[in-house]
């Protein structure tokens, strides 16, 4: 990926991935525990989020961008990215897939 300050320059380039880190989301409301550690059930924990009224994908989205934005150290008004040879206008959205 490249990205390109509004003139077209390339202020940065590299191979990039991401993900929505829930241990460091502003939406993280809550942790519990549930059941007893070394029993045949075994013990785990749920954690809880709140997003408000925002779609939790759009959240989860523009958080892990955030922390992207973060790790490269840019700060730029406007940004492009060049993905796979196009052109995107950043924060860039993707689709959050559940399981």
């Amino acid at each position: 990926m490249q990205l390109l300050d509004p003139g077209g320059a390339v202020v940065w380039e590299g191979p990039v991935s991401g993900f929505w880190d829930m241990n460091r989301s502003k939406y993280k409301t809550s942790k519990e525990k549930f059941g007893e550690p070394g029993s045949f059930a075994g013990g785990g924990t749920v954690t809880h989020f709140h997003f408000g009224l925002r779609d939790p994908g759009d959240a989860m989205a523009e958080e892990a961008w955030d922390y992207f934005v973060q790790s490269v150290g840019l700060r730029f008004p406007r940004v492009q990215a060049r993905i796979d040879g196009k052109l995107v206008p950043l924060p860039l959205k993707v689709a959050v897939v559940g399981k």
